[in-house]
Order: structure tokens, then C-alpha cells, then sequence
């Protein structure tokens, strides 16, 4: 009995509120299953597919500045034709050496070095002279890179260490190859089984004792390369004495490329595409990728994403909630409003709190799919019936109108009036429209039936206009009836069977449309002959 009244409930608020439960669950299957294909489209046979483009926007809305401790230190063409080297590409590692006791005088916290050097050095003494500068500091770090290299004809990765002489010098050596997730970098290195990834290294030396979390992967970049989001200094100016190296006291200090310049007598391009070179931004030296990692891990400020699927799945219950209700321009604005609110808060979520939302397929696919399924479930039906019903009996309207949609029609009722005079909007629609369905119950002459009676007034009006008026009898008439809607006990009725609710209300909607089709006259009696034709 209680399962029966919260039931008896539930279709009274959806009567009132013009919900369909039916369209709904169709709703939400339908803006699941596309947002799985966008999934499997996008994210799978595209390089940069929709997640990535949620997260390299709400990455462009954050331009500010990095962890204040890490300096970049970049070496140049410049760098190369004023300090010397073996070639105009190749800086010397002499000068390298020089630059090590240079920043050493500062007595920075650690200095990590972003070069290659895994072949010895062709100029005798050079590589031994930047193994003693290494020394004397004590706390340089160097990285591994993996190459590719070939065995007959199999092709494999190998882990490119650097050589045996500065390997021993430095105080330890990390893994620093970049991922690259469609054509950008979005994510914190991973370690490799062989070998540890040097941001991680450096931010356990960093904080001795203090376990680095990796479980927010996604990078937390601070800026576009062109906001220099870290202090940065050419590697001539520190050489050559031409800013205060006190500056780099307790500082991570980052030594880099920022051109195509080579350290074994190859060419390297150090740079990379972030989330900022979509949208017209120069590409980033792999240094200052870096270095966003090391302040990541150091800080604990990598970005955590908020699982795609459970994004999905509450969008589309939003998205059904939101358009299945009955006025299609107010859905429409309301979807639109919920989307602008989305992407508000998954940018605000990711500056705040660094928690990623995947926005794209949400917003740009599931959103227009839910309208679309509107559209094609709720097309525009031609209006042929006028509902007249007391409050409570709100379910029994519910019905009527569901299954005239069904048939591709409509009927009005008073959930639909707009602002303005409530009576004459009431009686436009009775004199607009051929068919006058009463739903009729033991509430509806319950009470007594003044002059100002609302239903009385637009029976009366349907009966006098000559329209074809079919009440759906779920009860009696009482004996009296007011002198103007007399005529009502003398008119074919339609009945409703409590035991079989579906076929009455068929029947009532096969009555109602053959009404409609029918010519207009002033008899308002559908006779017995006719009603038996429609059944």
C-alpha cells in the first residue's frame, strides 16, 4: 500500500511538472552511448582528442608564475658564439665547467644539468675538468635519455647514461625523456624500471624523508613559455659575471637548452608542444618542463582529473533532467545555461583546486545529442484537445496527453499558460481548439460549483461554443448539475477502467483525434455509433 501512495505520489509531480519518466531514461541512454563513441572516437584514433582539449584549455586559463626556488639557467646560440665551443652549436665543456664553479660560489641547493653526455668528449682533459667542477660542488645531478638502436632488423629502446667519468662525479643520475600524449606534453615523467625520473630525485634530495606523491599526474603548468613562469638567466650572464649569482643561493638551479644545440656532436631540438601551443603559444624548452614537474612534485600541486566516466554519467542524468521537461525553449536555455555553469566550474576547480574536468565531450557532445533527442522524441504536434481537470486529477491529464502524443498530437492544459490574464488565456485555447476533454472524478463536482468556478466556466464555454466535448468518466455525475453544464450527463462519455488504464486511455485518444478530423459543428454529442466505430 505505501509502495502504491509514494508511486500514486511520484506520477502526481510529474503531472504537475510536465516530466516524462519514459523520456528521460531514453534521454540519458542516448547521451551515454554518444559520449562513449566521442570517447572511443577522439581520445583513441586522434592524436588530440577531446580530453586533451578540456585540459589544454582550462591550462591556458592559468598564466602566473612558478615556484620562486627554481632557476633556469639556458644555454643558447648566443651562449655558444660568446663563450666558445667546438662548433657554433656545440658549447664547450670546458665552459660548462666554468659555469659549475661560477653558480657554485652562490652555494645553490642542488644543480640539475639537462644535457646529453653519453660519448666521451674528443678534446683530451675536458671531460675530467667538468667532473672535478661537479665535485667541488657535490650536488650536481645529471640525466639519462633513452635512444633508439637497432640489432639486425629489430629496433629497440636503450637507456643512454651519461659517460663513466662525469656519471661518477655527479651525486646521482636521473631519467628525463618527456611523454608526449598526442603531440604535447600533459603529464609528470613516469620512472622507468631501470631508472628513476629526475624531477623525482631532485624533490626527494630536495625534502630528505618527506615521500613524493605521484598521485596527481597530469602537470600543473604555471604559464606559457612566453610569461617565463620561472627566473631565467642566460648562461653567458653567469659566466661573464653580468648578474649577482647570490641570487641562486638555495635555489635549484636548472641548466638547459633553449635552441637546437648539441653536447655529444649531435644536434638536439629541446623543445616541446604544451598545452599552451594550441592555442598560438611558442612551443617550451624541455628544461622548463622540467622544472613545472620539480615544482609539481616538490609542492604537491599536480593536477588530479576527475574520472571521465563519472563526468559522463552525471552530465547525462543533468542533461535528461533538464530537457525532458515541456517547454522546449526554456530546455533549450536551461541546457545551454547548464553547459556555461559546467565549464565555469571545471575552470574554477582547476585553478582552485587543481582538479581537472574533462569539459569537451560533456559540453560540445553530449549536450546537442540530449537537445537533438528532444527534438526528435517531442516534435512539434499538432494541438487538437483542450484538458480540463481538477488539480488532484493532474495524473489522469498526464495520461491523456502522453498517449495523444504518441499518436502525434497534443493537447493543451492550463501547465502551459504564460503570464497575463489567466481566464482569457483559458479561453482562447477552448475556442481555438475542435475537441473539450473533461476528466471527470469523484473530485471533480465534490465541492460546490459556484458561478466562479474555474471548470465550470470552461465547460460551460466548450458546451456553448459547440465544441466536441468528450468526458473521460472515472466516476458518476452527482444529480445536480448547474443549469449551463446540464447537458453534460447526455453526451458520450469515454470510460476509465481502473483494471485496464492502458486501453481506456487509447480508446479516449482514438475518440479525441477522430473528433478532431472530424467537421466542426455545433452538436457537442459524439454518438454512440461513432465511438463503437473508433474502438
Amino acid at each position: 500500500m505505501k509502495s502504491f501512495i509514494k508511486a500514486e505520489r511520484f506520477a502526481k509531480w510529474c503531472a504537475a511538472h510536465g516530466f516524462r519518466p519514459d523520456r528521460f531514461g531514453l534521454v540519458v541512454l542516448v547521451t551515454w552511448l554518444v559520449a562513449a563513441a566521442a570517447f572511443f572516437v577522439f581520445d583513441y584514433l586522434f592524436e588530440d582528442g577531446l580530453t586533451h582539449l578540456s585540459y589544454d584549455f582550462l591550462s591556458c586559463s592559468r598564466r602566473g608564475a612558478g615556484p620562486s626556488n627554481i632557476v633556469l639557467l639556458y644555454i643558447s646560440d648566443k651562449t655558444v658564439a660568446e663563450l666558445g665551443g667546438y662548433s657554433d652549436k656545440i658549447l664547450s665543456r670546458t665552459n660548462l665547467g666554468r659555469l659549475i664553479d661560477r653558480i657554485g660560489e652562490a652555494k645553490p641547493n642542488m644543480v640539475v644539468i639537462d644535457l646529453i653526455f653519453s660519448e666521451t668528449n674528443f678534446v683530451a682533459g675536458e671531460d675530467e675538468q667538468l667532473a672535478a667542477a661537479m665535485r667541488k660542488h657535490g650536488n650536481v645531478f645529471l640525466c639519462a635519455h633513452q635512444r633508439i638502436v637497432s640489432s639486425g632488423n629489430a629496433r629497440g629502446l636503450e637507456l643512454s647514461r651519461p659517460i663513466p667519468v662525469l656519471r661518477s662525479a655527479a651525486r646521482d643520475t636521473g631519467y628525463a625523456d618527456l611523454p608526449v600524449q598526442g603531440r604535447a606534453v600533459r603529464t609528470i615523467p613516469q620512472n622507468l624500471e631501470r631508472a628513476q625520473y629526475i624531477g623525482e630525485i631532485v624533490a626527494e634530495r630536495h625534502r630528505p624523508g618527506d615521500s613524493i606523491s605521484r598521485a596527481h599526474p597530469w602537470l600543473k603548468y604555471y604559464g606559457a613559455h612566453e610569461d617565463r613562469p620561472f627566473a631565467s638567466y642566460p648562461v653567458e650572464a653567469a659566466v661573464e659575471e653580468q648578474f649577482p649569482v647570490s641570487q641562486l643561493r638555495d635555489k635549484i638551479v636548472m641548466i638547459g637548452t633553449e635552441s637546437d644545440v648539441g653536447f655529444s656532436g649531435e644536434i638536439v631540438a629541446d623543445y616541446f608542444k604544451t598545452p599552451y601551443s594550441r592555442f598560438g603559444f611558442r612551443d617550451t624548452p624541455g628544461l622548463e618542463i622540467h622544472a613545472t614537474a620539480i615544482g609539481n612534485l616538490l609542492n604537491r600541486e599536480g593536477v588530479r582529473k576527475v574520472p571521465g566516466s563519472v563526468v559522463v554519467i552525471l552530465w547525462g542524468l543533468a542533461l535528461a533532467l533538464i530537457v525532458t521537461f515541456p517547454r522546449r525553449l526554456a530546455a533549450s536555455f536551461a541546457a545551454f545555461g547548464a553547459a556555461a555553469l559546467l565549464l565555469f566550474f571545471a575552470i574554477v576547480l582547476f585553478l582552485q583546486q587543481n582538479i581537472f574536468v574533462a569539459w569537451a565531450i560533456p559540453i560540445l557532445i553530449q549536450a546537442p545529442c540530449a537537445l537533438g533527442a528532444r527534438l526528435i522524441l517531442n516534435p512539434k504536434l499538432r494541438r487538437i484537445a483542450f484538458i480540463s481537470y481538477r488539480r488532484e486529477d493532474s495524473p489522469y491529464a498526464q495520461l491523456v496527453l502522453e498517449r495523444l502524443e504518441a499518436k502525434g498530437y497534443t493537447a493543451f492544459w492550463d501547465r502551459e499558460l504564460g503570464v497575463g490574464s489567466y481566464w482569457s488565456q483559458l479561453e482562447a485555447q477552448i475556442e481555438r481548439l475542435p475537441v473539450f476533454i473533461l476528466i471527470v472524478t469523484e473530485r471533480t463536482f465534490a465541492a460546490a460549483v459556484g458561478d466562479e468556478d474555474v471548470l465550470r466556466m470552461e465547460v460551460a464555454l466548450a458546451l456553448k461554443a459547440g465544441k466536441q466535448v468528450i468526458p473521460f468518466q472515472a466516476a458518476a455525475y452527482p444529480k445536480c448539475l448547474p443549469d449551463d453544464i446540464q447537458a453534460l450527463p447526455g453526451l458520450q462519455d469515454i470510460q476509465y477502467d481502473d483494471r485496464d488504464v492502458a486501453a481506456s486511455v487509447s480508446e479516449l485518444a482514438k475518440a479525441v483525434i477522430r473528433a478532431a478530423r472530424a467537421p466542426q459543428t455545433a452538436a457537442t454529442n459524439i454518438k454512440h455509433e461513432a465511438v463503437a466505430q473508433a474502438r
